[in-house]
Order: structure tokens, then C-alpha cells, then sequence
């Protein structure tokens, strides 16, 4: 049965999908807001799209990190994804101006981009940035996608592997994720990571805790009572924070 939709419907539906592109910076809709007082994100250093430029992609198959150089690539693969995963990736029905908006505003000082490529093409991409705003907690944002017709085959989970190592390299504390409640695949694909979720509504927002190294806590003596002291504290929080079930609406 058909339902016409009512402006006061359409209007909390649209305040919904904003208030969502503010909690993500890789929605497509926070590709330039003032969030918490901070500057605007179209601010920041970016990746111009130029004619002819971006257009090259690593030289062999399989992973490999992507560059300023990659963005035209990078876009390519993303309007190549069918209506259904561009959806699922941005949480919405985002259209081609958008997604060429949010590419061209990537701070690439603070984003690792690692993708999959067969025959010199992308076909998978997993997008890493830890911005300097507040809501991130210090935790670098992840969006994964691959196309349809290279799914099921592990490469999301490889290239969310690279993201992880990469986050623990440059000692972020955590790894945040937020979409659709229906996208199973992301869902499942992050808690084999122990990713611990939680639903509000149609959205999610998950989270990573990344395990504490406990031979570089700073400021810490490896041989004082308090430095093992502590150094047992974050270890025992660490594995408990990895040992619990992720929850799901």
C-alpha cells in the first residue's frame, strides 16, 4: 500500500540525515559544517580534482596505499558502486555532486586510504581520517567499500586490516564507524575487529578500541611500582574492552 509522506514527516527525516552527517565526517553530508565551533572542513587542505589528474593507480594488484594522485580513481570507484552499496556507504541516496564534493575536500594530511586494485583499477577502498574535531574522541573515522562484483571475497576484511594497522602505527586510540543499522556486512565485518555498536533508531555507531601498548606508555617508568602498576591497569581495561560482545540493537 501506498503512503504519502507528510511535510512533518519529510521534515524530521531530514533532520535526521543532518543531524547523522554531523556525527560522521564521511557521510557525504558533513563535507563542509562548522561542527563544535571548529573551522569548516572545506578549510583544510585538499585534493584539487583537475582535469587529467588522479588518474593513475598503484602499478600492481591487489593492496596498496592511495594518494593525492588516486583521487580521480578513487571517485571513479565510488560512482561505479550500484544505488543500493552507494547508499549503504553514505547512509543515504548520495548523488554524484555530492560524492565528487567530498572527495575534492579530503584532508590528505590527516586521511590513509588503502585500496584493492585488479588490472589497474579500484575496486575496493577502505578511507581512514582522523580530523581535529572534538566528537571524534581522538578516534580516526572508517568507511569500507567494495564493488558488487568483488564482494564476498575478504577484501573488505584485508583492507580494514591495513586501516587497523595503520591506526595502531600512528597510535590512535580507537576506530569509530557509523551507518545504516541494515548494512549487516559492515556490522559483521567490524566485529570480528571487536567493534562494540550501538543503534539508535535506523543508525549505528560503533567503535574500536585499539589495544594498549603497554611497553610505550608515555611518561612511565618500565621498572617503577606505579609504572607497572598502571601499565597493568590499561592492559587489564585494553583486553576487557576487546573481550566483550558486541551489541547490536
Amino acid at each position: 500500500m501506498f503512503i504519502q509522506e507528510t511535510p512533518n514527516a519529510r521534515r524530521k527525516k531530514n533532520e535526521r540525515s543532518s543531524n547523522f552527517g554531523r556525527r560522521s565526517l564521511l557521510s557525504g553530508w558533513a563535507t563542509d559544517p562548522t561542527i563544535d565551533g571548529g573551522a569548516p572542513l572545506a578549510h583544510r587542505t585538499s585534493a584539487p580534482m583537475m582535469p587529467g589528474r588522479g588518474d593513475r593507480t598503484p602499478p600492481n594488484d591487489g593492496i596498496g596505499r592511495l594518494e593525492m594522485d588516486h583521487a580521480r580513481g578513487y571517485l571513479d570507484h565510488l560512482l561505479r558502486l550500484s544505488n543500493e552499496d552507494r547508499r549503504l556507504r553514505f547512509a543515504h541516496s548520495a548523488p554524484d555532486r555530492m560524492i565528487a564534493r567530498s572527495i575534492e575536500r579530503i584532508d590528505w594530511e590527516t586521511t590513509s586510504l588503502f585500496g584493492w586494485i585488479e588490472d589497474g583499477v579500484l575496486r575496493g577502498v577502505v578511507h581512514l581520517a582522523w580530523p581535529d574535531v572534538s566528537w571524534l574522541e581522538g578516534a580516526a573515522e572508517l568507511a569500507v567499500s567494495v564493488e558488487a562484483g568483488w564482494q564476498r571475497r575478504g577484501i573488505g576484511r584485508r583492507l580494514v586490516e591495513e586501516a587497523v594497522a595503520d591506526a595502531r602505527q600512528r597510535r590512535l586510540p580507537a576506530i569509530r564507524y557509523v551507518g545504516l543499522a541494515e548494512n549487516r556486512g559492515l556490522l559483521a565485518l567490524m566485529a570480528g575487529f571487536g567493534g562494540l555498536t550501538t543503534r539508535a533508531g535506523g543508525e549505528v555507531d560503533g567503535r574500536v578500541d585499539l589495544p594498549v601498548d603497554t611497553l610505550h606508555l608515555p611518561g612511565l617508568s618500565r621498572r617503577s611500582r606505579l609504572g607497572r602498576r598502571r601499565r597493568s591497569f590499561a592492559m587489564s581495561a585494553a583486553v576487557e574492552r576487546l573481550n566483550l560482545t558486541p551489541l547490536v540493537g
